[in-house]
Parts: structure tokens; sequence; C-alpha cells
């Protein structure tokens, strides 16, 4: 007779590697949930742009943020959708 922890174990690892699946499915290329939060000087470094622009943007509600305890957070999702929103397309190119 099979040793029935032995089977047990087998399906406890099955289970485990689709639950991983799962959770990697919410992440980035940096392996971070595509939801967390990152304050200013991570949201400053991942836009290129200088606090104080950052800090303006947040002030004439371009930017979405969130405040809490005297800190701004920032949505990683939401700077991907700002960043998103400045998408050039490319012009035809019309052969005459």
């Amino acid at each position: 007779m099979e040793n029935p922890f032995l089977e047990l174990n087998n399906t406890l690892h099955e289970v485990l590697m689709k639950v991983n699946l799962v959770l990697q499915s919410n992440l980035n290329q940096d392996g971070l949930d595509k939801d967390e939060f990152v304050l200013i000087d991570k949201a400053v470094e991942y836009l290129g742009l200088k606090e104080s622009t950052l800090y303006t943007y947040t002030r004439n509600k371009r930017l979405r943020h969130y405040k809490r305890g005297g800190r701004v957070y920032f949505k990683k999702s939401e700077l991907n959708a700002f960043i998103e929103k400045g998408l050039v397309e490319e012009r035809s190119s019309k052969l005459k």
C-alpha cells in the first residue's frame, strides 16, 4: 500500500503551485503588486520627474493620489495609467 502522506504531500504541492501562479498573475515585471502603493520618492523615481513637479500634478489633480497620516501615496497601476495618457500616436506615412 502506498504511503497516504506521500499522496497528500503531492496534492498539497500541486495546490501550492497553482496558488503561486495566481499570485504571480497580479505582479508586474518588477515582481511588485500592480496595485501596490508607493510613496512620493518611489513615484518620482518611477516617473522620472522632480518631486516638485509631482506635487504640482497632485495639487492640480492631474495625478491621482492618496493621503494618510501626512504622507502622499500613489498606486503603481495609476502611475502606469498616467504614463499611458501621454501616448503619442505614430503619423501614418502616406506615399505620394
